[in-house]
């Protein structure tokens, strides 16, 4: 049965980034806190069981600082007697405010992203210095993990009166935004890890290690008795 499609790095790298965003911003509008967001998974915890776990439980635990990721796959795949490898991403943002001068001049690099919009009132500028026309990722399978910056500039638009905001508006505001992304592999709920799936690979397995230990396809009949499963990857 297909329950979810793993793209390749590769393929992601070929992704036109306009297909992308438009999806991502035709969610964000009708994206409210308690939607139904099967892909996202909790991390691993061993005091935690995630077998079944529901998509609302597994906001809870969000909710409660317990670090999550997403994946191409409903949260808590299993897959039975197979063992699957699949691709993970998570993510983690900080955003602080500061002087007005941390502003950028120029908005640095290759292909910077830099924006700036009047709605209303107000001025904003947005820059995320960088090279945002490339992929952010290789297409190695090994554990990559990026940092990215982002710069919001807020204020009131040239010859509009404060007046007609409360005392304690904050009209004028510059935030500097870091977040740091990680990709990488991880092991999916089976028969063998107990339904609990892995963490996140460093390194991509082996094609000797593949062949070895997660070939579940082919069967050596030559051999008297099957290797014992190992209890643990």
């Amino acid at each position: 049965m297909l329950v979810g499609w793993d793209p390749e790095p590769a393929d992601l790298a070929l992704t036109p980034q306009t297909l992308v965003i438009d999806d991502i911003v035709s969610k964000l509008a009708t994206a409210d806190l308690f939607g139904y967001q099967p892909h996202l998974w909790v991390e691993r915890n061993d005091t935690y069981t995630r077998l079944h776990g529901s998509t609302r439980s597994n906001l809870n635990q969000i909710f409660q600082g317990v670090p999550f990721f997403v994946t191409g796959f409903p949260n808590n795949t299993l897959t039975g007697v197979l063992r699957q490898h699949v691709m993970r991403m998570n993510y983690a943002t900080e955003c602080v405010p500061v002087a007005r001068t941390s502003f950028p001049t120029t908005c640095s690099g290759p292909a910077p992203f830099a924006v700036n919009f009047n709605p209303g009132s107000y001025n904003i500028r947005v820059c995320a210095p960088g090279d945002h026309a490339s992929p952010l990722f290789t297409i190695s399978r090994d554990r990559q993990d990026v940092s990215e910056e982002l710069f919001i500039d807020l204020s009131l638009a040239a010859g509009t009166s404060s007046r007609y905001y409360n005392s304690g508006d904050r009209i004028d505001a510059t935030w500097h935004c870091t977040a740091n992304s990680t990709r990488g592999y991880f092991q999916l709920g089976n028969y063998v890890n107990k339904g609990v799936h892995g963490g996140l690979l460093n390194t991509w397995t082996t094609p000797a290690r593949l062949a070895d230990h997660f070939n579940d396809y082919v069967v050596d009949r030559s051999r008297v008795s099957s290797p014992r499963l190992p209890t643990s990857w």
